[in-house]
C-alpha cells in the first residue's frame, strides 16, 4: 500500500512537471493533482528535490530494465545497439520532461541528478559492453578496445540527451536513430 501511494505520487509528479515545467510546479500542485493532502506528499518525500530525484531514478530504472531485456534477446548485436538507442530516445520523447526544460533548469537538474546520471551511465556502459563483446566474438564488430568504446558510447549518449539542440532534434527528426545508427555501425562493422 505504501509503495503504491509512492508510485502514484511519482507518476502524478511526472505528469504535472511535464505540463507545468519542473521549475514552476510545486508540491501543492502535485498534491492537488494526486488528490492527496500536501502533508501526505511530505510523508513520502521530504521535499520537491527528493520527489524529483525519486521520479527520475524510477524512470531511469525502467529504461535500463528495457535495455537489459534487449541485451538478453536473440537479436543481432547491431539490432541490439539500435534497440538500446530507440529505447532511450523514445522514452525521452514519450516522457517529454527533459524536452520541456530550459538551459538553466537542465543545469540544475543535472546537478541534482548527478548520482542518478552516473549510475545510469555506468549500468548502460556495462550493457553496451556486453553487446560489443558479443559482436566482436561473432565477428560482426571490428573493435579493438571494447571498454573504451563502451565508455565513449555511454558518455556520448548522455551528452546528446543533455544537449538542448539534440533534444529538439529528437522531437522533430523521426530518423535520428537511423542516422546515428548508420554513423556508428559503419565504424564498427567488419568489412
Amino acid at each position: 500500500m505504501k509503495e503504491e501511494k509512492k508510485e502514484h505520487i511519482m507518476q502524478v509528479a511526472l505528469e504535472t512537471m511535464k505540463k507545468q515545467g519542473i521549475r514552476r510546479v510545486t508540491l501543492g500542485d502535485i498534491a492537488r493533482a494526486s488528490g492527496m493532502a500536501i502533508t501526505s506528499i511530505y510523508y513520502y518525500f521530504p521535499g520537491k528535490n527528493a520527489l524529483i530525484s525519486a521520479t527520475f531514478s524510477q524512470f531511469s530504472a525502467i529504461i535500463l530494465a528495457r535495455i537489459e531485456d534487449v541485451v538478453k534477446s536473440k537479436q543481432t548485436p547491431q539490432q541490439k545497439l539500435i534497440a538500446t538507442w530507440e529505447i532511450i530516445f523514445s522514452s525521452i520523447k514519450e516522457n517529454g520532461l527533459l524536452l520541456n526544460m530550459d538551459r538553466k533548469t537542465m543545469t540544475q537538474m543535472v546537478f541534482l541528478m548527478e548520482i542518478i546520471i552516473d549510475q545510469f551511465e555506468a549500468r548502460y556502459q556495462k550493457l553496451i559492453r556486453k553487446i560489443l563483446l558479443e559482436g566482436k566474438k561473432t565477428g560482426v564488430f571490428q573493435v579493438e578496445d571494447v571498454d573504451l568504446l563502451s565508455l565513449m558510447l555511454s558518455v556520448g549518449l548522455s551528452s546528446l540527451v543533455e544537449n538542448e539542440k539534440t533534444q529538439k532534434q529528437i522531437l522533430q527528426d523521426g530518423k535520428i536513430i537511423e542516422k546515428m545508427s548508420n554513423l556508428i555501425l559503419n565504424g564498427l562493422l567488419t568489412r
